[in-house]
């Protein structure tokens, strides 16, 4: 085989290689035993786990901005006032 036929076949057979290694390095084992031994992680026990019921629905308030500086100024100005006057 020549040389230019050899880098391709190289690359992808080094490609794979790469490939495999991370696919066990991010194996949830590993993952598991990491976080035990290395991080003193453990996992939960029933009497751990607490769950809680909302009793709101899901809401978002989201505030129009100001048209423009001077409605901001005003309203600034309006605060200070209403501050000063107690």
């Amino acid at each position: 085989m020549n040389r230019r036929g050899e880098y391709p076949e190289r690359f992808a057979k080094r490609k794979r290689q790469n490939a495999t290694q991370l696919e066990g390095q991010a194996s949830i084992r590993n993952i598991k035993e990491y976080a035990e031994d290395r991080l003193g992680l453990q996992k939960l026990d029933r009497s751990q786990i607490q769950y809680i019921q909302i009793q709101t629905e899901d809401e978002v308030v989201v505030e129009e901005p100001d048209q423009n500086i001077f409605v901001q100024i005003k309203r600034k100005f309006n605060d200070l006032i209403a501050y000063l006057r107690g």
